[in-house]
């Protein structure tokens, strides 16, 4: 049997870490290589365990500060915007969550994904790399005929009983507004694979190109910043107001610097 290097994924609480440190354990009893990337509170937990580890954003408070802890537990337990203070903490690091995991799957022959990182799919996408998806709450198991009891609305379980059509009903509300939330992680999802698209077929040419004044830019930055949102916009079929622009350096084989631009956030209307 060849070892396998498998990264492991996940965000969280004990309880989101605690069963994949099981299946590293069992992964490392078989001959495998699993490699832990999460949030860097845990290294110290991973070293223990000997267990490979790669640390992922967004950062997370100390586990010896047990009043800051305690503030982020309330919130993301509270039973009605508990769901959207999670997204809140994940949302703003999309791009940072992105890199990470991009730089620990470097090599890797498997990536297995909590649900909560988000980008784990388009690095797995990204780099054509074997992909598991895993959930640990019985409520992902959603079921028409044996509904979960909605935190938010707790008095809607008795009228889910009724029908699978009012199950149905509320799925479809649901679901809309997940879609929603999660708004954020599609359009970096596009974006990024706008961008490998525009590397493959323009940028990976112009490294080679030797007369660099063939890709000059004489717009001002303001400008070019407006022409790309407006661009975006295009690319994206939604009307954006405002974005935030990163922008990475590659070197012409004349030395001449490129600077390319990376969307890293995005509000709409």
């Amino acid at each position: 049997m060849n070892m396998a290097r498998i990264v492991i994924s996940t965000f969280g609480s004990f309880g989101d870490i605690h069963p994949y440190v099981a299946i590293a354990l069992e992964l490392k009893a078989r001959g495998h290589a699993p490699v832990f990337a999460t949030s860097e509170v845990y290294r110290e937990k991973m070293d223990a365990l000997s267990i490979n580890f790669h640390s992922v954003r967004p950062p997370m408070p100390s586990l010896d500060d047990p009043e800051e802890v305690g503030k982020v537990i309330e919130g993301v337990m509270d039973p009605r915007v508990g769901g959207e203070k999670v997204m809140a903490m994940l949302l703003p690091y999309l791009h940072d969550i992105y890199e990470d995991l991009d730089a620990a799957t470097e090599g890797a022959d498997l990536l297995l994904t909590h649900p909560l990182p988000l980008l784990g799919p388009i690095v797995a996408q990204k780099k054509r790399l074997r992909w598991v998806s895993s959930v640990l709450a019985p409520a992902s198991f959603l079921s028409v005929y044996d509904p979960v009891v909605p935190p938010q609305w707790p008095g809607l379980y008795k009228a889910m009983r009724l029908s699978p059509w009012v199950g149905r009903a509320v799925m479809a509300l649901a679901t809309k507004k997940l879609d929603k939330i999660l708004q954020p992680v599609l359009y970096y999802s596009k974006q990024e694979t706008w961008n490998r698209l525009q590397f493959n077929n323009y940028v990976h040419r112009l490294l080679h190109i030797e007369d660099s004044s063939l890709y000059l830019n004489h717009m001002s930055q303001a400008q070019f910043n407006e022409w790309y949102r407006s661009y975006i916009s295009y690319i994206l079929k939604t009307d954006i107001s405002t974005l935030s622009i990163q922008y990475n350096e590659y070197d012409l084989s004349s030395g001449q610097p490129v600077k390319l631009p990376s969307v890293q956030t995005i509000t709409v209307p």
